[in-house]
C-alpha cells in the first residue's frame, strides 16, 4: 500500500486592491494605523510595526496618533471650532495569523481599510491572499530569480504607492549645487 500525499507549496501573501480609490490620495505621504480587532492581540503590535517598515521604506511618515488641529470660524455671527485631523488618512488592519520561523506570520487574512479622515469613509482597501509575510523567508520556497516573494506588508505599501498622488513640488532644483573651481562664491 502507498500513501501519496498532495499539498500546495506555500507562498507568499500576494496583495491585491479589492476596493480602488475614486480619485488618487491627496496630500503628504502621511498614514496612522489604526488598531482593529484581531484574532491575535498579543501579535497586534509586531504586525503594526512590520507593516510601519515597510511603509517608510516607501517613504511614508506613520504617526502614531491622530492629532487634532482647533479651526474657529465665524459665519453670520455664530462662531464655531472644528477639531480636523493632521493626518488625513489612517490605516485600519483586519487580520489572522500564525507565527512563523524567521519571527514573521503565516496569514489567513489580511486586510487594510484606507479610511480618509476628513471625509469619514472608507476610500480604499487591500486584502492579501493567505500566505507568508516576508520575514518567513525560511519556510517558504523563492522564486527563480532567488529573491522572496512579494509579501503582505510590502504589497500594502506597493499599492499605497500605485494610488498616491504625486507630491506636489516647489521649483527644480539645479542637479548640483556645486560651484565649479575657480568660479566666484556668491
Amino acid at each position: 500500500m502507498v500513501l501519496v500525499a498532495v499539498s500546495g507549496c506555500p507562498e507568499f501573501a500576494h496583495t491585491v486592491v479589492v476596493r480602488v480609490p475614486d480619485d488618487p490620495l491627496q496630500g503628504p505621504r502621511e498614514v496612522v494605523i489604526v488598531r482593529a480587532q484581531s484574532m491575535r492581540p498579543d501579535a497586534q503590535g509586531d504586525v503594526e510595526r512590520s507593516l510601519d517598515s515597510y511603509l517608510r521604506q516607501a517613504g511614508f511618515r506613520v504617526k502614531r496618533f491622530v492629532n487634532l488641529a482647533d479651526i474657529s470660524a465665524t459665519e453670520g455671527g455664530r462662531s464655531a471650532t472644528v477639531h480636523e485631523p493632521l493626518v488625513r488618512y489612517a490605516l485600519e488592519l483586519d487580520w489572522s495569523a500564525k507565527r512563523c520561523d524567521g519571527g514573521g506570520f503565516s496569514f489567513d487574512r489580511f486586510r487594510v481599510d484606507v479610511i480618509d479622515l476628513k471625509k469619514n469613509e472608507i476610500v480604499m482597501t487591500t486584502e492579501a491572499t493567505p500566505g507568508y509575510s516576508e520575514n518567513c523567508e525560511s519556510d517558504v520556497p523563492r522564486s527563480s530569480q532567488g529573491k522572496p516573494f512579494e509579501g503582505a506588508f510590502s504589497g500594502v505599501a506597493m499599492e499605497l504607492v500605485k494610488y498616491w498622488a504625486p507630491s506636489v513640488s516647489g521649483p527644480k532644483q539645479p542637479e548640483s549645487s556645486q560651484v565649479p573651481a575657480g568660479s566666484p562664491s556668491l
